[in-house]
């Protein structure tokens, strides 16, 4: 197993968060200001913060990909490890906000649950992000061997999906 080098993925990692960060500048920022009931947009500062994760979870996700290219049978295969962290990612990743609080999909599958515990088509709100997390997860489980840094990048990545959605759509207004 290769490890992923440090220095190669910032010397990728900062330009694609530049052009993030200009491209959200350019074309998102002035569209997000005029946007009427915003709670917050995000300006140079956050937005430069947001474009730096966004940028390296993509470069380390890319180097993810590189570096397993011809395993990616042993990338998906089954194990506790990549089963659990896509079960982690599935439940904690916010895809967007609620007011201003980060809205997570574990969340809402526990307050559906909760009303409805014998339905188990419900169960599929939380089980839908955790498939579709599941690659990343392997992908994480099988490059990087230390369990600190493995946590770290989990970690990143969720923190990436919630910074594209505050680019994206800033934080709008709770409005009952």
């Amino acid at each position: 197993m290769m490890e992923i080098s440090i220095s190669r993925t910032r010397r990728i990692a900062l330009p694609m968060s530049l052009m993030i960060w200009g491209s959200y500048m350019l074309l998102r920022y002035p569209v997000l200001k005029t946007t009427p009931y915003m709670d917050y947009v995000p300006s140079a500062l956050p937005a430069a913060v947001a474009s730096l994760a966004i940028g390296y979870a993509l470069t380390l996700l890319g180097a993810m990909i590189w570096q397993n290219r011809r395993n990616l049978r042993r990338v998906l295969k089954p194990t506790r490890a990549r089963i659990f962290g896509a079960l982690a990612l599935g439940f904690f990743t916010a895809p967007g906000f609620f007011g201003r609080i980060p809205f997570m999909f574990g969340g809402f599958a526990i307050m559906i649950l909760s009303d409805a515990p014998h339905d188990t088509g419900y169960a599929l709100i939380f089980l839908i992000p955790a498939a579709l997390w599941y690659p990343v997860s392997g992908l994480i489980v099988t490059s990087i061997r230390s369990k600190l840094w493995r946590a770290a990048i989990f970690a990143l990545m969720d923190v990436a999906v919630l910074a594209t959605a505050f680019l994206v759509t800033g934080i709008p207004q709770f409005r009952p």
